[in-house]
């Protein structure tokens, strides 16, 4: 049926045909979906999201980390110290000497990633996968662009990352008004896209 009309897409069909036609396609797709089902295909695309989703996120905190970086060593040296940080983490030692204590003052002033310890470790962990996890994967976004507040085009990349994530997944998602909700992500709405076959007849 579907090769018939292939060969040959401009030639007018009767209603009956493109009533038949669209009952074989949903046929087919109730098929592939109990057939999926029953496979476990949608566990292992699930999965293959999930590993995308916190590849992304951990993406990010790479880049926040060596902006981190790169922001405090200018810090120190333009204020004369010849100390120099590679991380974040020898920054948060008890009994810190007296240019830590100044730089993690002023990256906190600046707010700058030093004040997202907590947030950055839960992504760059992965205690997502935690079966004691207690965030979402949506805080887990709403706490990267806090920790890249710093980079307004980078901050607001976050979300387009996570549309465009979905999208290669086949879903389209669509986020409130951030203004309408304390720059909190919102989802308005999560809807599946849809194949369309011969868009002209309007057959989806």
């Amino acid at each position: 049926m579907h090769d018939a009309w292939a060969e040959n897409p401009k030639k007018p069909q009767s209603d009956a045909f493109l009533k038949e036609y669209k009952a074989c396609c949903e046929a087919i797709d109730t098929y592939n979906w109990h057939k999926n089902k029953a496979t476990l295909v949608y566990v292992n695309e699930l999965h293959h999201l999930l590993i995308d989703i916190l590849g992304r996120l951990v993406g990010y905190v790479a880049i926040a980390d060596r902006d981190f970086q790169c922001m405090a060593n200018q810090y120190l040296k333009s204020s004369g110290h010849t100390e120099r940080v590679d991380s974040w983490i020898n920054t948060i030692r008890k009994n810190r000497p007296d240019y830590i204590e100044k730089l993690d003052i002023f990256m906190n002033k600046a707010g700058l990633f030093v004040s997202e310890k907590n947030g950055r470790n839960y992504i760059a962990h992965l205690n997502y996968l935690s079966p004691k996890h207690k965030y979402s994967l949506l805080y887990l976004f709403e706490k990267l662009r806090e920790m890249l507040k710093y980079d307004r085009k980078l901050k607001n990349a976050v979300t387009k990352s996570l549309i465009d994530l979905l999208d290669k997944h086949g879903m389209c998602v669509v986020f409130a008004n951030l203004k309408n909700n304390k720059h909190r992500l919102v989802i308005a709405s999560l809807k599946p896209k849809k194949i369309e076959t011969f868009k002209w007849k309007k057959i989806k």
